[in-house]
């Protein structure tokens, strides 16, 4: 399984390590993925909700 460049709410990060306990996650801040991924970052923002819409859009 592959989740390259998927968002995941830090509250429900838990839950997909314990789900997919053989997967290897590797996470990055807001600030992180506008730099590396604009237009990405971009649309997680105006989709986003709570504190990841929030950082992003602050990031942004």
């Amino acid at each position: 399984m592959d989740l390259s460049m998927s968002a995941v709410n830090e509250a429900d990060l838990p839950r997909v390590r314990a789900d997919h306990p053989s997967m290897r996650i590797t996470t990055i801040p807001p600030e992180e993925i506008v730099k590396r991924h604009l237009g990405v970052a971009r649309a997680l923002a105006r989709i986003s909700t709570g504190e990841m819409g929030e950082k992003l859009r602050a990031a942004i």
